[in-house]
């Protein structure tokens, strides 16, 4: 999967949780999502107090990922810069 290296991508801009279905029906809930929805990408943006749910099939590609949290998330110019 690609969200390990996104994820270092954007460290300090987005947080990144893995949640197995069994373990999840809180976090489902919250979405609104069922087992038969999952696996899906959720996104909480607890600043502004919304939510997001990745559209269609679930992809693990790192530019289907990008593109979505890209289209809720400003990261722009928010990628870490390696010293």
């Amino acid at each position: 999967a690609s969200v390990l290296p996104l994820a270092k991508k954007y460290i300090g801009s987005v947080k990144v949780y893995f949640c197995p279905t069994d373990k999840c029906k809180d976090v489902a809930n919250a979405f609104g999502l069922t087992a038969k929805d999952l696996p899906r990408m959720v996104i909480d943006d607890t600043a502004r107090e919304k939510k997001h749910v990745q559209e269609g099939k679930f992809s693990t590609k790192e530019k289907s990922i990008e593109k979505f949290w890209r289209k809720h998330i400003n990261l722009k110019g928010k990628e870490y810069k390696y010293k």
